[in-house]
């Protein structure tokens, strides 16, 4: 099942990038990426449906287009095309840029609530 429902992504994020045929596919692996990156917290607040959830809707959303980007750059991989004496440029995007455009996505969406924080907790 998928945790965000493409009528979410058009409503309430008003998202226009990703295509209603690969959103679910798209919203499963941002899903996950935010899942590793929360410890978990993510699932756990849509679980809850606490205050936090509609936060985590909106940054899979975000991470959604971006993983959409990267797959179809991934796909066409051409950024220079010639056709006097013919060359052609590949390029993909680098994991590091990826990573980094997905922090900062889940930053904006899930900075306020406290699931990226990756210190210890101490039990008084």
């Amino acid at each position: 099942m998928t945790p965000v429902s493409y009528d979410f992504y058009r409503e309430v994020y008003l998202g226009d990038c990703v295509p209603q045929a690969e959103f679910s596919a798209c919203a499963m692996r941002a899903a996950q990426q935010l899942f590793c990156d929360t410890s978990g917290a993510s699932a756990k607040s849509l679980l809850a449906e606490d205050a936090d959830s509609e936060s985590v809707r909106l940054a899979i959303c975000a991470v959604s287009e971006i993983v959409f980007r990267a797959k179809n750059l991934v796909q066409s991989g051409v950024v220079k095309e010639t056709v006097g004496a013919w060359s052609k440029t590949y390029d993909t995007p680098s994991q590091s840029a990826l990573k980094c455009e997905i922090s900062a996505a889940e930053g904006l969406y899930l900075g306020h609530t406290g699931m990226l924080y990756k210190g210890r907790c101490r039990r008084v």
